[in-house]
């Protein structure tokens, strides 16, 4: 994270119109930001890489390619497929569980796919000896079958060709990429590239990396700036925060740049991706919550741990408002305008580690 450069723009922060929404007596203050201008290219970009794997796939179907191909979307085209491939692949091919178990079943499939071969059966015995494993996927041939255990028989269907599956989920990998920038999370977005099993084709490496590379030449994160001046209100307050996100990459992120910025108020504020946990923590009570990933869902958890306020970070014409009223209840949409704004930071205010690297004069 760029410390120096957040802490700089924080200080000449403007005032920004901010809406508040109140149910059970708790306001909501919803933080309208804008995606940096070659952020928001990449996530073009992405979203065009997305459109080149499935569209061809929607229109050979005749199916209405949807307005925006999120991982929610090509998830149900992915589970379509599957579907679709197991009706024409005359459905299900079962054997009782057993000791010639993984040959009978063999057999069985080598009528639906000949290069079914003694390394399958082998991957067959391997499944079979496995307790903690219910289902898995053998290949055969540019082909793909589905395994599962299911009341003392193992049951086998014909998955989608091998290749389209890769590309369905390449596209899947994307989606969810975009999603990452359009965060701004430019280090979750990198982990998040170099983990996926979709991802490792070189050409893939290799784009992504010019991407990245381009990226990094940008604006700080407009969610880390609006975070920063939060905290930094909080901190003088001695409020106890919860920061909610999505993503492992994203929390890590989050809890080393709190952590590194500001030291032993650092203390006082918990950073999480999965905040039913810490509804459900005895003796961890917060005076506000900071929804940097909104979803409606976590609105409703962060309720019942009695915060006193939410905020939440909505980059503006990106996932961030799908996400934030996807499940909203119709008070949710009843907003009124008001404005929230930390006071302007000055020097004083910032953590003498990092005083030094801001120049007075900005």
């Amino acid at each position: 994270m760029q410390t120096a450069a957040i802490y700089a723009k924080c200080r000449g922060l403007e005032r920004k119109a901010a809406y508040e929404v109140r149910t059970a007596n708790v306001p909501r203050y919803e933080i309208p930001l804008t995606l940096p201008g070659r952020y928001a290219q990449a996530a073009s970009l992405l979203e065009s890489m997305v459109s080149a794997r499935v569209d061809s796939i929607y229109r050979e179907r005749k199916w209405g390619i949807p307005e925006k191909r999120t991982v929610c979307e090509l998830g149900k085209l992915l589970k379509a497929l599957q579907s679709e491939s197991r009706a024409r692949g005359g459905g299900e091919t079962s054997a009782n569980i057993g000791p010639n178990a993984a040959r009978e079943l063999c057999i069985k499939l080598s009528f639906k796919c000949p290069f079914i071969s003694q390394a399958s059966v082998s991957d067959v015995e391997k499944f079979l000896n496995d307790p903690r494993k219910r289902a898995v996927d053998i290949k055969a041939g540019g082909r793909q079958f589905h395994l599962k255990k299911e009341r003392g028989r193992i049951v086998a269907w014909q998955g989608l060709p091998a290749a389209l599956a890769a590309q369905i989920h390449v596209a899947i990998s994307l989606a969810h990429l975009k999603d990452m920038v359009e965060t701004g999370c430019l280090e979750a977005a990198v982990s998040h590239a170099n983990k996926s099993a979709s991802l490792t084709a070189p050409d893939m490496q290799g784009s992504l990396g010019n991407m990245f590379d381009y990226l990094a030449k940008d604006e700080p994160n407009p969610k880390v700036v609006a975070l920063a001046a939060i905290l930094l209100e909080m901190q003088k307050e001695g409020k106890r925060c919860l920061v909610v996100c999505e993503g492992d990459e994203v929390r890590k992120d989050i809890e080393l740049f709190i952590k590194e910025s500001f030291g032993e108020y650092s203390k006082m504020v918990d950073v999480t991706n999965h905040p039913a946990e810490f509804c459900a923590r005895p003796n961890k009570a917060y005076d506000e919550a900071i929804l940097f990933t909104p979803s409606e869902r976590n609105i409703r958890l962060l309720w019942n741990i009695g915060v006193s306020s939410i905020f939440s970070f909505i980059i503006r014409h990106t996932r961030d408002d799908d996400m934030y009223w996807q499940n909203a209840k119709k008070e949710d949409r009843e907003v009124k305008r008001k404005t929230w704004a930390p006071e302007n930071v000055r020097q004083g205010d910032l953590l003498p580690s990092y005083s030094a690297y801001v120049d007075p004069g900005d």
